[in-house]
This record gives C-alpha cells, sequence and structure tokens, in this order.
C-alpha cells in the first residue's frame, strides 16, 4: 500500500477489506438442448414386443389372453410366496420380542 502525502499531511495505510455482501439476482437459464434419442427400456424394463407380457394391453387372440392369465397367476403366487416369509419373519421377530420383554419383567423384579 502506498503513502500519500495530502495537503494536511500524510495518508495512512487503508484498512482490511470488509466481509462479502450477499450474492447478487439469479441470471438467466441458458437455452434448452434438443431431446435425445428414445431408447428401448423404460423405468421398469424393456418396451415393445420385447417387454414383458402384462394384464395391460389389448388382447388379440385366446393364446395371447392364455399368456396373460398365466403371467397374473405366476404374479399372484409370487405375492403369496413373499407375504408368506414376511409373515413367518414377523412371527419370529414377535417371539424375540416377547423373550426380551420377559427377560427384562424379570430383570425388574429382581431390583
Amino acid at each position: 500500500m502506498q503513502i500519500v502525502k495530502g495537503a494536511k499531511g500524510e495518508k495512512g495505510q487503508t484498512g482490511q477489506r470488509g466481509i462479502a455482501g450477499p450474492p447478487g439476482p439469479v441470471g438467466k437459464a441458458g437455452e434448452d438442448g434438443s431431446a435425445g434419442p428414445q431408447g428401448r427400456r423404460g423405468k421398469r424394463g424393456s418396451q415393445g414386443r420385447e417387454g414383458a407380457i402384462g394384464p395391460a394391453g389389448r388382447v388379440r387372440n385366446f393364446a395371447d389372453m392364455a399368456k396373460q392369465l398365466h403371467y397374473v397367476d405366476r404374479s399372484i403366487d409370487n405375492i403369496y410366496q413373499e407375504m408368506g416369509s414376511h409373515i413367518r419373519r414377523m412371527t419370529e421377530l414377535q417371539r424375540e420380542l416377547d423373550s426380551l420383554r420377559n427377560k427384562v419383567r424379570q430383570l425388574a423384579a429382581v431390583k
């Protein structure tokens, strides 16, 4: 920092820089680019003919209806199997919780 000589004497050193102010307003956003090519896979798997057969959509013939019924039947079986495993696990957890409650009651009764 330079010391400047004025009419009344020398000017002293300048002070330290202050704290920064709040940020300014957000500027304009740029233009959006063009959309890319559409892919063959959606959020839940392949689309179109290669996708999984599902109950949605038009049934063109009896064979397609049979395929859809088979698909729905398999899905229901899978759901019941999953529910069964969850129910078994919940039963085990309930037994463990009951056991822990009994142990806590026994410990509380001793004191």
